[in-house]
């Protein structure tokens, strides 16, 4: 530092002292830093703590979730599992037979019934030219009988679990229950559901808990029924155009009813009531008919209206007024006149209904509205009437269900169908007398009872008592034409519904031999079947028939198809024909002993003696396929040579229709046993008033044949289609359409083991087949359209129907 000036130390020393400062400067700027990232590092640590603490809680969270979450899923499965067990406990406790009342009679509370404003509610009920009653009087028997009958259920049935869980209304579909009810069909879906089947259990449950009751009150089961089907009402001056048997030979054109002619014969369908109810009689009897019903629409029948409506001059009032010009003005008389009208209407209905098939009990229902329906023999111009409304059910704190299941409605139509089940259907001659007894005018010419004014007499048709015709609807529509009434088109008393479809229109039937409780046994006097006002007509002079002697069924096994065939060609007895030992006359004989020609006068006397003698209707009511477009089948034994046939039987407007198909068989002759019936010949009933049938329609001709057997659809049969391909390509080949090959027309026949066809009233006659097509039939011959069941002279195929195809 020697040789340096102070002024030159004194700047070294200035320059010291800033680097040192210089220095500390960067020293705590260095220092400043490091905290700096101290503090940035102790932030990013809290920072990554709290994330953690975050996670940890996400975490703590979630399980928590997931815990509540399977808990909630172990008591949902608690629940459901709680659910199922008290649902299975529920369906295993059965109820007792008040219980189930109860319950049946809450899903009466909650039939709703739509708001429909009274003005536009129409009267569709038809019943032009039906029979009426002269008066309409309360059924007051009813309520003692009820009392009887329910007494006897009751006591047998007691306090046994024999019915389903209660509460079974929460089951009953939304179609029922679901919605109000507007139309006829919500009406019947009710029924069905919450009181015909009811009903049926009902009865299951009393012949399992007393079967002596069964043999006491005549029946094994019962069952409800909607599908009748009976032979088109035709009046006997109705022609049917189809062709005499001789024109079929002129050509094909020619050789059946034309198409004009086949849409008409579907014209003037019958109405049916909407139900039928069936017992089934202890033993292997035919189910016997207990009563009709039909059903209305909600609001066609509210029980407040019926209950002014009913009253015993209501038909008499109804019709005067519909005969009358007068017209209120005043709106709400005008709705309770078309209140009372459609109460007539439907009244007069069922009692049609009744008188055609021969009951003395029926009802009409629209669901909250029941009106049991009854009329007695000797005085049958009067409908005895019982109402049936839920508030007949007194709310009482008797039970825990509140209300008297005595007075419910299902209970007192199982007392009334206890009560039907003891009468028998009329038939024959007494269901004849039935429908066309005496002093029953036709809707709507008033009776003389009804007081007539002025007007009423410038304005009605001409008064007119029942006209005594044999035949249902002859004179009565003639004179009808008298008032101007709507043409078919918009619906008059000739029905244009097709065939099996219902209308609110026509359809009768009357019977009843009633044996009631001990206690009721009073009342019953009236009701037994001596029936003073059925005396004879002027058709019944001469001789009388009786429908209802025991031997008027054939108990005998139908002949055999080999037995007739022998019978025909006047050839040797069949020793399989189950009545081969009353053929037998002599006793060594090996041949028949009658011609055909003796068996058919002989059998045309005994039904001229009396129609209703071993000849019976198979199927009355249509259940099972044995009535079909012009025919109904019969059942008939010849006396004393045991034939037992059948027969297919139709009106007098089919005369020529069923002589065309005899005419048919007649040229199908070497098939005859084997493909088709043995045809025995033709016969016309005597009896002026015919052979009548449920519904009324009157059998004038039948034609004799064997019995082949049921459907070949019901029996095991292999290769059905094949089956009936044979069948059919038999009968083309002899040159015949048969037109008609349903599976209603081929039966499968045990003693031939094969398919066999009937009905030929619609069959076309062909040219038979050149010897060529008869040589390829016959040699098997594998081109295709034999393959396809048969060719015509044409070539045109014979085809099968699809309801076999592919079997």
């Amino acid at each position: 530092m020697a040789g340096l000036t102070i002024e030159q130390l004194q700047r070294a020393l200035e320059e010291a002292e800033r680097k040192i400062q210089e220095a500390e400067r960067k020293t705590q700027e260095a220092d400043r830093k490091t905290q700096e990232a101290d503090r940035k590092t102790q932030e990013a640590d809290r920072k990554t703590q709290e994330a953690d603490r975050k996670t940890q809680e996400a975490n703590r969270k979630t399980q928590e979730a997931n815990r509540k979450t399977q808990e909630a899923n172990r008591k949902t499965q608690e629940a459901e599992r709680e659910k199922q067990e008290l649902e299975d406990r529920l369906e295993q406790q059965k109820t007792t037979f008040d219980e189930y009342l109860a319950d049946s009679h809450s899903v009466l509370d909650n039939f709703e019934i739509a708001e429909i404003d009274p003005s536009s509610i129409g009267r569709s009920t038809k019943v032009d030219n039906r029979r009426y009653p002269v008066s309409l009087r309360e059924w007051t028997e009813f309520p003692e009988l009820h009392e009887g009958y329910f007494d006897i259920i009751q006591r047998a049935l007691g306090h046994s679990r024999l019915f389903p869980t209660s509460g079974f209304n929460h089951f009953i579909p939304d179609a029922v229950l679901g919605h109000p009810a507007v139309v006829e069909d919500d009406v019947k879906r009710f029924e069905n559901v919450a009181v015909e089947r009811p009903i049926e259990r009902i009865f299951e449950a009393l012949l399992i808990a007393e079967p002596r009751y069964g043999d006491k009150f005549g029946f094994s089961g019962m069952r409800f029924h909607h599908r009748e089907r009976s032979l088109r009402l035709l009046d006997n001056g109705e022609t049917d155009a189809t062709q005499e048997p001789d024109e079929a030979m002129r050509g094909r054109s020619q050789s059946r009813p034309s198409k004009r002619v086949a849409s008409e014969s579907q014209v003037d369908t019958p109405t049916y009531p909407d139900g039928l109810c069936f017992r089934k009689p202890p033993g292997d009897a035919a189910d016997t008919l207990a009563f009709v019903f039909d059903y209305k629409a909600a609001h066609k029948l509210m029980v407040k209206d019926v209950r002014t409506a009913l009253r015993e001059d209501l038909f008499m009032e109804v019709v005067q007024r519909i005969n009358s010009n007068k017209i209120t003005t005043d709106d709400a008389r005008k709705q309770r006149e078309a209140a009372d009208q459609r109460a007539a209407m439907a009244l007069t209905q069922v009692f049609s209904y009744m008188l055609l098939r021969g009951v003395t009990y029926g009802y009409v229902t629209a669901g909250k509205t029941l009106i049991l329906l009854h009329i007695k023999l000797d005085d049958v111009r009067t409908l005895y009437y019982h109402l049936s409304a839920p508030d007949d059910c007194t709310k009482l704190p008797l039970q825990d269900q509140g209300i008297v299941v005595s007075q419910t409605g299902v209970a007192k139509l199982a007392s009334f169908c206890l009560l039907s089940f003891q009468s028998k259907p009329l038939q024959g001659v007494e269901l004849w007398r039935l429908k066309d007894t005496p002093g029953l005018r036709r809707w709507p010419y008033p009776y003389d009872e009804a007081e007539n004014t002025d007007s009423t007499q410038k304005s009605s048709p001409p008064s007119q008592e029942s006209d005594g015709s044999l035949y249902e609807g002859t004179s009565g529509g003639r004179v009808l034409e008298t008032r101007k009434y709507p043409t078919r088109s918009r619906g008059s008393c000739r029905d244009t519904t097709p065939q099996g479809q219902r209308t609110d229109d026509e359809d009768d039937g009357s019977n009843d031999r009633f044996h009631g409780p001990a206690r009721a046994a009073g009342t019953a006097g009236s009701n037994k079947r001596k029936a003073a006002p059925l005396s004879s007509s002027p058709a019944d002079s001469g001789r009388e028939q009786s429908s209802d002697d025991s031997d008027g069924q054939s108990s005998r096994q139908y002949c055999t198809q080999a037995c007739l065939l022998g019978l025909k060609r006047g050839s040797h007895l069949d020793d399989n024909c189950p009545n081969v030992s009353s053929h037998r006359v002599p006793e060594d004989a090996t041949h028949h002993s009658l011609t055909v020609d003796q068996f058919i006068s002989q059998l045309d006397k005994q039904l001229g003696r009396n129609v209703y003698h071993k000849c019976v209707a198979v199927d009355p009511y249509g259940l099972e396929g044995k009535i079909g477009a012009i025919g109904a089948l019969f059942k008939l034994e010849l006396e004393p040579y045991g034939y037992t046939i059948v027969a297919k039987g139709t009106q007098a407007a089919h005369q020529r229709r069923l002589q065309h198909e005899s005419f048919v068989y007649s040229k199908l002759e070497t098939l005859q046993g084997e493909v088709i019936p043995v045809h025995l010949g033709l016969i016309s009933v005597a009896d002026p008033r015919g052979y009548i049938l449920p519904g009324g329609a009157l059998v004038f001709h039948m034609m004799i044949m064997s019995w082949c057997g049921e459907r070949a659809t019901e029996a095991v049969v292999p290769d059905l289609a094949s089956q009936v391909r044979l069948a059919t390509s038999a009968v083309w080949r002899e040159g015949v359409d048969q037109g008609d090959d349903h599976s209603l027309n081929m039966l499968w026949s045990n003693e031939r083991q094969r398919v066999m066809v009937i009905d030929f009233d619609l069959a076309t006659l062909r040219p038979p087949p050149k010897p060529k097509q008869v040589l390829e039939v016959s040699s098997g011959s594998k081109r295709k359209r034999h393959r396809d069941g048969g060719t015509g002279t044409h070539g045109q195929k014979r085809k099968t129907s699809s309801k076999f195809r592919g079997s």
